[in-house]
C-alpha cells in the first residue's frame, strides 16, 4: 500500500486532514521486539471470557490509552475496543471504565475453521490464521503507537468475502448513534444522568485506505493482495463542570 492512499484515506477522515510522519526505527529496538515476541501467547481456540469484567482469555494489544481485543470464533471476528478514559462516571456501582464499541468481521466460509492465534510482546500485535481446508485467512492487528488508529492487515490464498460492522456498545443508560457517511462512523455518550459526575462522549470511524466501504460493508479478499481496515478514535470528550477536557 503507497503512502498516498494512506494519507487520503486519513484525511477523509479528519476535517483539515492529518500529516502522518513515518521514521525506521533503530536496529536496537528491532532485535529487542523479535527477542520479547520469542514470549509469545499461542491461541488455539477460541476466548471463552470475552467481553469480561476481569481478565479476559483473549489476546490483547493497545498502545496505553486504546487498546483491543480479539474474541469471537474462525468465521465470527470481534475486535473489543477500549479507551482509558471513557467513563460513565457514576459515583456507585454500576460506574467506571466502559466498553465504546468494536468491530465484527465475518467469513462464512471460515464456519468450524482452525483456529490459531498470537500475542506477541515484543511488536505489541495480535496475528491470526484461520484455515479451513484449502482456504487460509491471515491477519495481524495493532493500535499504532502514537495515533489512537486499530489497523488490521488480511490477507487469504483465494478470493473470500468478509463482511465487516462497527458498533457502539449499548446500554447501561448510554445513548448511541451511527452513520455511513462519509465513512461508517458511531459514537456513544453517557450524558443527562441525574447521578452522572460528568458527561463523556466517544466517537469510532472505520474505512479502508484504498475504497470507500459499501453499504453492505462486503470486502473481497483477492489471494496475495493485502487489504487493509483501520478503526480510527475520532474524539474522546468529558464535560467537567460545564468544561469540555479532550
Amino acid at each position: 500500500m503507497n503512502r498516498k492512499n494512506w494519507i487520503r484515506f486519513i484525511g477523509s477522515l479528519f476535517v483539515g486532514g492529518l500529516l502522518v510522519a513515518c521514521a525506521t526505527a533503530p536496529d536496537v529496538e528491532l532485535v529487542s521486539a523479535v527477542s520479547l515476541n520469542r514470549y509469545k501467547a499461542v491461541l488455539t481456540a477460541p476466548s471463552k471470557m470475552v467481553p469480561s469484567t476481569k481478565t479476559p482469555d483473549a489476546a490483547l494489544a493497545g498502545n496505553g490509552d486504546l487498546g483491543i481485543t480479539l474474541g469471537g470464533t474462525s468465521d465470527s471476528l470481534c475486535f473489543y475496543i477500549g479507551k482509558n478514559d471513557f467513563w460513565r462516571a457514576y459515583p456507585v456501582y454500576p460506574g467506571g471504565i466502559a466498553l465504546p464499541g468494536g468491530l465484527d468481521l465475518y467469513a462464512e466460509a471460515l464456519a468450524g475453521a482452525d483456529y490459531q492465534v498470537e500475542q506477541l510482546p515484543g511488536s505489541a500485535e495480535i496475528k491470526g490464521k484461520f484455515t479451513k481446508g484449502k482456504t487460509v485467512l491471515e491477519l495481524t492487528a495493532w493500535v499504532a503507537a502514537t495515533r489512537n488508529w486499530v489497523i488490521i492487515e488480511l490477507t487469504a490464498n483465494e478470493p473470500l468475502e468478509l463482511s465487516s460492522r462497527l458498533w457502539a456498545a449499548e446500554g447501561n443508560t448510554s445513548v448511541t448513534s451511527s452513520g455511513k457517511v462519509p465513512v461508517n462512523w458511531v459514537t456513544r455518550s453517557f450524558e443527562k444522568e441525574p447521578l452522572l459526575r460528568w458527561s463523556s462522549h466517544i466517537a469510532l470511524a472505520m474505512g479502508t485506505p484504498e475504497m470507500q466501504l459499501p453499504e453492505s460493508g462486503k470486502i473481497v479478499l483477492q489471494p496475495g493482495k493485502k487489504q487493509w481496515i483501520a478503526v480510527v478514535r475520532i474524539r474522546t470528550m468529558i464535560l467537567f463542570n460545564g468544561r469540555k477536557r479532550l
